[in-house]
Formats: structure tokens, C-alpha cells, sequence
């Protein structure tokens, strides 16, 4: 099912040299565009708020944020140097802001505006959240297609979509072109390669980021799966976190790393990184398979009917069928639209077992837990894994049961 016939003979050649060497996944188990923009243009270029080079936080070229090793000395700096221009952000006077971020000009506008009203969070948080988590984000969005998600008027303002890349838009701000149908040609999507990007979007209005999980250069083979949990609405989070538990013994079963998060609102995320020599219909059907297992485990629990008014209550969908090019989900770390500003927060399979609310992070308190606890998806795209090794050791389990 999952070899193509360019990668067999590599698949054949990688089996000879295995022989009865553990899985990878086993080995790691164990070890409102024009308005926003033309207002930056507009209040930026006053020399008000303005950010002398010299005084800027110390640069340290393109993508450094994505390519320092995290974890390190570099990360270390990386994380110092984002916390420099958080605080810049939140202390800047007036309204409006321009900053230079590793050598980009950056212009911010509307600081002040209310985002979210019954917290009382400003744009301006939101902003320097964003300055602050950018060596945490920026490698998990660079490299891919962006949808916009745009909350030009905060969370209770009218929101919209929006694939292609803004214009008037910056010289350093990268795109690519995407075939469009309904361009009817190549449209533009904006690429988020380092913090300077990351905060021209936030500016927008952009409250989370929507990756695709395909790179740019690689569109037709996504590079990671997810699990998407649904529950019907008045099923407890803590029903969310049970079948969210038993997707990761799944994976653990099939000896996969798998990357929980919640999703900042009522439902959850299982992330797994994969070598990208997949194609979208192979991934979909390798969830599809773990999703039939849990549902047959939790029966009363789970379901797979994609009809909302079909679902029965109390039940959490599991959604594999997210799995496909230019569907995106809001990345690890991103805030959510929604009261309290909650964070999608990456977390250790071990706190599936916990009790916590689905806003028990926000945007507030999750920069604490990550220096607290580290980056634990640091080494996301160190452990791609792939589909065969997953699939050798279910049907090995399998067998064994029988």
C-alpha cells in the first residue's frame, strides 16, 4: 500500500540492512488587508515608536530562529533575543510601531485595538506572544503554504480566509505559487520563514497560523499526519482526552513517535512526522486504519460519521480526512480564537492520562510551561518516521493475538 515504485528498491535495500533491529519509532520511544496594512504603512512611518537599528534586538541572519538547534546554547540566545522583542512590543508608546527584525522592517499598527474584550487582551499581546514563542513556531511553518485565518476586529469580528498573499505586501516577505482553480492560474502563498514574517501576519489580523502539511517543494507528499478530534458538542474534554489516549497506544503499538497537542478549543491533535515520500491518499488511509482500531476499542466513545446531526452524543469524531493538500490546522503554539486566548499546547503522552481543562493554556501562562518543561516538539522533524515500519509492526501484532 505504501511503497511507490520510485522509493521500492531503496525500501528493499533498507529491510536487508535492518534485519532485527528495532523500529524508529521504538528506538525514540525509548531514548482586513488593505486596511491593516496601509495603517502600518500609514502609522509606522512616523518616527514615533520607531526602533533605532542599533538598538534592536541583536540580529542573527535568515531563518535563525529554524536553524539554531534547539535545545542548545543557540536556542538559548535565539529565545533571549525573542524575549527582547517581546518586551519591546508590549513597552512601545503610542499605537503604532516599526521594528527592525533580523534585518527586515517590520511595521505594526493598531497596538491598542481590543482582540479580546472579556480578557481585556489587546493586539499588542498578541503581537509580542508571537515575538516571543518565534523560535518555538517559525520552524514548524517555514517552508509551507500559509492559509490566512484574519480576525481584523478580534475574536467577536467578522474573521475570514484568505490564500492569497496580501499586496501590497514586503519585499523580504516570501511567496510561492500554488496552482489556483479558482485563479484559474499560479496564485501566490505567503511562506512564514522567520519571526519578521511571523509577526507581519499576526499584524494582519492573523490570530493562529494555518500550515499546510506539505512543504512548498514537496506539495504532493505531506511530511506529517494528524489525528483531528471532533467531539459533539457537550462531550466532556476529559472524553476528548481518553480517545486521545488510546490513538497514542495505538501508534506506540505500531512503534511511532506521536506529538499530542490540544487544539485551544474543544477538540485535540495527534501529530506524527513522516519521510516525505508519501502521498496524500497513503497517509489518509494509514489514519484511517488507527482511527477503525480505536473505534473499535471505544465504541460507544468514538465515532467516524462526518454528518454532524448523525453523530451520536457524547462521541468524539475522529477525523482523518484532514489529511489532504491545502488543508491546513492550526500549528503547535498558536492561539485560538476564543475566550481566554487559549494555546494550542504540545504536551507528553503521559499527560493524556491527567485531568485539565482545554483552555488550562493560554496566552498568558504557556511561555511559563515552555520554559519550564522545554520545546516538546524541538525534535519534531528529526523523527520523521515511516509507514512500512508502522505497518510491519501492527500486522506483527496482530499475529501475535491471534
Amino acid at each position: 500500500l505504501f511503497r511507490s515504485p520510485e522509493h521500492e528498491g531503496e525500501m528493499k535495500e533498507g529491510k536487508k540492512g535492518r534485519g532485527a533491529k528495532k523500529s524508529r519509532g521504538e528506538e525514540r520511544e525509548e531514548e482586513i488587508e488593505a486596511e491593516e496594512i496601509g495603517a502600518a504603512e500609514d502609522e509606522g512611518s512616523a518616527d514615533e515608536g520607531r526602533v533605532p537599528e542599533e538598538e534592536a534586538p541583536a540580529r542573527r541572519g535568515k531563518n535563525a530562529h529554524s536553524k539554531s538547534k534547539r535545545g542548545g546554547a543557540d536556542e538559548r540566545g535565539s529565545a533571549k533575543d525573542a524575549e527582547a522583542l517581546a518586551e519591546t512590543i508590549a513597552k512601545a508608546p503610542g499605537n503604532a510601531l516599526t521594528l527592525d527584525v533580523d534585518g527586515n522592517e517590520v511595521k505594526l499598527s493598531n497596538l491598542n485595538k481590543i482582540y479580546f474584550p472579556e480578557d481585556g487582551y489587546t493586539k499588542r499581546d498578541l503581537l509580542a506572544y508571537y515575538a516571543q514563542m518565534s523560535p518555538y513556531i517559525v520552524p514548524l511553518l517555514e517552508g509551507r503554504p500559509m492559509v490566512l485565518r484574519r480576525y481584523p476586529d478580534g475574536i467577536h469580528g467578522e474573521a475570514f480566509f484568505q490564500k492569497e498573499a496580501p499586496s501590497p505586501r514586503p519585499e523580504w516577505l516570501k511567496t510561492t505559487l500554488i496552482d489556483s482553480k479558482e485563479r484559474g492560474g499560479k496564485m501566490p502563498y505567503v511562506l512564514c520563514e522567520d519571526a519578521a514574517s511571523l509577526l507581519f501576519l499576526t499584524n494582519l489580523g492573523c490570530i493562529d497560523h494555518n500550515p499546510w502539511s506539505s512543504r512548498a517543494d514537496n506539495q504532493e507528499h505531506p511530511d506529517y499526519i494528524f489525528f483531528d478530534l471532533d467531539p459533539v458538542e457537550g462531550t466532556p474534554f476529559s472524553a476528548v482526552l481518553k480517545v486521545a489516549a488510546a490513538i497514542a497506544r495505538e501508534l506506540k503499538r505500531a512503534g511511532m513517535k506521536a506529538y499530542p497537542k490540544t487544539s485551544g478549543a474543544t477538540g485535540f491533535h495527534i501529530f506524527i512526522p513522516l519521510e516525505a515520500r508519501y502521498t496524500y491518499e497513503q497517509v489518509r488511509q494509514f489514519a484511517d486504519v488507527i482511527a477503525q482500531m480505536v473505534t473499535q476499542g471505544l465504541p460507544k466513545l468514538t465515532t467516524l460519521e462526518r454528518t454532524v446531526s448523525k453523530r451520536p452524543a457524547g462521541t468524539v469524531l475522529i477525523d482523518t480526512l484532514q489529511n489532504a493538500k491545502g488543508k491546513p490546522l492550526a500549528c503547535a503554539y498558536s492561539i485560538r480564537p476564543f475566550l481566554k486566548a487559549p494555546a494550542s499546547t504540545p504536551l507528553q503522552v503521559g499527560e493524556l492520562e491527567k485531568d485539565f481543562s482545554m483552555d488550562a493554556w493560554n496566552m498568558k501562562n504557556l511561555p511559563a510551561r515552555v520554559k519550564r518543561i522545554g520545546d516538546l516538539w524541538g525534535d519534531f522533524f528529526e523523527n520523521r518516521q515511516r509507514l512500512e515500519d508502522g505497518v510491519e509492526r501492527l500486522a506483527g501484532a496482530g499475529k501475535k493475538r491471534k
